[in-house]
């Protein structure tokens, strides 16, 4: 990632605004990664990404009327008003459905900044047809993901706990930041009375995740790796993980 810095002659913060590539000749805009610095009226905007393009500030406020009391109406809202996540309608978000791997996937990509990329979705149950294959050829690509063993993907599967936290922790390395130490995994995991059901291939990214503060456990005291997550969960947890590599404010 290369910063690129733009000034904006009044107060703006990040709650408010974002930084977008503009595509001329779609017309359509994209999320950047951004922070935002005020100083005496004058905002500095560090914009973050792997590659040239035209870039600009947007101010936009997303609301969704089944959000009302939810415990993560503010995260969600602030995602999609920096155009990372969409609804399923303009009005709703249904936080409590789950999530899929192709709709986190394109969750994560749209997060880091990423082009689509249908070309690198090279997994047999993956067309270059689908909504999705974009963002997994992108996801593939960046080395967030490989698939399963057989050469599949497994878009419309529910994705679980510890399968998001393995793409999480790929995209936290793919962004610059260092990894935890060496021999700290089995200290983070310990408080967990599952620990021993997280599987071996994730533990790492599970530790990693925890210690950065982006995923939780449950109530009981459980990681529940296999539980499949919620929209709204997806939603806090890639917002949580820009906020740790310092991709937003």
């Amino acid at each position: 990632y290369v910063n690129r810095t733009l000034t904006v002659d009044k107060a703006i913060t990040a709650n408010e605004a974002t930084a977008v590539l503009y595509n001329p000749i779609t017309g359509s805009m994209a999320f950047v990664p951004a922070t935002f610095s005020t100083i005496n009226g004058t905002t500095e905007v560090t914009i973050k990404r792997n590659g040239n393009s035209i870039y600009t500030i947007v101010q936009f406020n997303k609301k969704f009327a089944d959000l009302g009391g939810h415990w993560a109406k503010s995260d969600i809202e602030q995602m999609a008003s920096k155009l990372i996540v969409k609804g399923y309608t303009e009005t709703t978000f249904k936080p409590n459905e789950n999530i899929t791997r192709a709709q986190f996937a394109s969750i994560l990509i749209q997060s880091l900044g990423l082009a689509a990329n249908k070309g690198g979705a090279a997994f047999s149950d993956v067309n270059t047809k689908d909504w999705y294959s974009g963002f997994i050829g992108a996801a593939s690509a960046a080395g967030l993901t490989s698939g399963f063993s057989d050469g599949t993907f497994k878009p419309n599967d529910l994705i679980s706990r510890e399968q998001m936290a393995v793409m999480i922790s790929k995209a936290i390395k793919f962004s610059g930041k260092q990894t935890i130490p060496s021999g700290t995994q089995d200290k983070l995991l310990l408080r967990f009375s599952d620990k021993d059901a997280i599987s071996s291939w994730a533990k790492s990214a599970a530790a990693q995740c925890i210690d950065a503060g982006i995923i939780s456990g449950l109530g009981d005291k459980s990681f529940a790796p296999s539980a499949k997550a919620t929209r709204a969960q997806a939603v806090v947890m890639v917002k949580h993980m820009l906020e740790y590599v310092g991709f937003m404010d």
